[in-house]
């Protein structure tokens, strides 16, 4: 059951390990400080600078992930949040800051392959569910 958020533009801490809640899309731009959450399938992360505490307990289900200039949060790591999902289908990564070349590589189910390899294999997909090309799925 996904939990929509994007209108709570106040929010400044969200805890929902243990609800049941399995997407999860914050406002654009809250001011966000601590996010808890269970095993989500998607996320969706968009101009949140302000988190300092993010914990996610398993990424196993997440496949749908779009993050948009979240790389001043200071908890939130874009490229562990892909290298930890190994079931990740779809995504989108606008405004990340990553210093990758041809040998980065990440550690997904126990192998190690290319990042540039594994984003791909994957479909990309903006806020409105919109399948995307690989290369629109990247920016930033």
């Amino acid at each position: 059951m996904p939990l929509e958020l994007s209108g709570a533009i106040a929010l400044k801490e969200l805890d929902i390990t243990n609800s049941g809640f399995t997407g999860v899309t914050i406002a654009d731009g809250a001011p966000l400080e601590k996010f808890y959450v269970e095993a989500p399938s998607s996320l969706v992360l968009t101009n949140l600078k302000y988190i300092n505490d993010f914990r996610i307990n398993s990424y196993n289900n997440l496949s749908t992930l779009y993050l948009n200039n979240i790389d001043e949060s200071p908890a939130i790591n874009s490229k562990e949040l892909v290298d930890n999902s190994p079931n990740l289908s779809f995504y989108c990564l606008r405004n990340v800051d990553w210093q990758i070349d041809d040998s980065t590589e990440l550690n997904i189910s126990d192998k190690t392959i290319n990042i540039l390899e594994r984003l791909e294999t994957l479909r990309g997909k903006d806020t409105f569910g919109n399948i995307l090309p690989m290369a629109e799925s990247l920016a930033g």
